[in-house]
């Protein structure tokens, strides 16, 4: 009956919000979203910002120019140089104690050191914003949410 229905609809919604919302890295079917692997061109820590500088490639993201800044994503683990890896978080929530960020404010990508987040709006030709902090040590990372040249 309309209780049953109810109850049904219920446990949709609840799986529908930990599939896209509170777990977004899994798929519908409980499986994990494999990305392609890239291989690291240089020594990776996790939660640096990295870039795909080829098909197959990861590196440092920097906010410094187009080409580094560009496909943007952070780091899941430590890589060393030549590692291959597929576990990479593309977008969503992120975090961790290595931030301390003011809640409300853009997270943008360093123009100084290659793999850094910072608060503070880059003074580089380019000013690529890729999150808003949600909690001191955590933010939504959206690496498409503002992209400025000057």
């Amino acid at each position: 009956g309309l209780k049953t229905d109810i109850k049904n609809i219920l446990v949709n919604l609840e799986t529908i919000y930990k599939d896209i919302y509170a777990l977004p890295s899994w798929d519908n079917d409980g499986n994990p979203n494999l990305y392609p692997s890239r291989r690291a061109r240089t020594a990776i820590t996790k939660g640096d910002a990295c870039y795909a500088p080829s098909a197959t490639g990861l590196a440092k993201a920097q906010g410094n120019s187009y080409t580094t800044s560009r496909a943007v994503f952070i780091a899941n683990s430590n890589l060393n140089s030549g590692q291959t890896t597929q576990n990479y978080h593309r977008r969503g929530y992120w975090a961790s104690t290595r931030y301390n960020f003011t809640i409300g404010n853009f997270i943008w990508l360093s123009s100084a050191t290659a793999g850094r987040l910072v608060a503070t709006v880059p003074t580089a030709t380019v000013a690529h914003a890729v999150g808003i902090a949600e909690a001191a040590t955590q933010f939504d990372f959206h690496p498409f949410l503002i992209y400025q040249t000057f």
